[in-house]
């Protein structure tokens, strides 16, 4: 658990969360508080193409959670399954599953930004379904909720998937410019090259 803790922490150090944390909370609106969210064991899906904030926004509800005493663990989901893939014992895929489970708020981050193998649906669906009513979850991901099916391949693995994460869940669809890009100028064309 100290662990994860830590890797949270460093991570979320090493940006510039205040300001930028509170405009997306503000956002995402007080359907999903911190930290009433675990108390109630809901579920927050963020959805929305890349550079609005899904992965600092659910970073900076991870960190007020653990400020207040909660246990939180963060992965991409194509970390998480390249774990589970290095395992090839039961044994060795429960220690990687175990603490996922446990957790009292488990991120799940970039959920169809790669193109994932067949095993991911499953995966998902173990972590989910253990989790389901116990613990807190959230997800980011670039994919609609109606791509699902098509990111997990299987479309009725997703449908449980999204009934169990909804069920007690909220979802925001995230629109918008990057705001990585919001400075730059002229990526919309090319720029012309001046030949000396």
């Amino acid at each position: 658990m100290r662990r994860a803790t830590t890797r949270l922490v460093v991570f979320v150090l090493s940006r510039r969360t205040r300001p930028f944390s509170r405009y997306l909370i503000q956002r995402v609106g007080s359907s999903f508080q911190v930290p009433s969210a675990c108390f109630f064991l809901r579920c927050l899906v963020l959805v929305g193409p890349a550079g609005l904030g899904k992965t600092h926004l659910s970073v900076a509800i991870g960190l007020k959670m653990l400020q207040r005493g909660y246990a939180v663990r963060f992965i991409t989901v194509q970390a998480l399954l390249n774990q589970v893939l290095a395992r090839r014992d039961v044994d060795g895929r429960q220690r990687v599953l175990k603490p996922l489970l446990l957790a009292d708020l488990l991120i799940l981050d970039e959920l169809g930004y790669l193109s994932h193998p067949v095993e991911v649906g499953p995966l998902l669906y173990e972590v989910i379904a253990g989790r389901y009513e116990h613990k807190a979850t959230i997800i980011t991901s670039n994919k609609s909720l109606s791509e699902w099916s098509r990111v997990l391949h299987d479309s009725a693995l997703a449908a449980a998937l999204i009934d169990r994460l909804m069920h007690h869940g909220e979802v925001f669809y995230l629109k918008g410019e990057s705001y990585r890009l919001k400075d730059k100028r002229g990526l919309e064309s090319p720029r012309e090259v001046v030949e000396a």
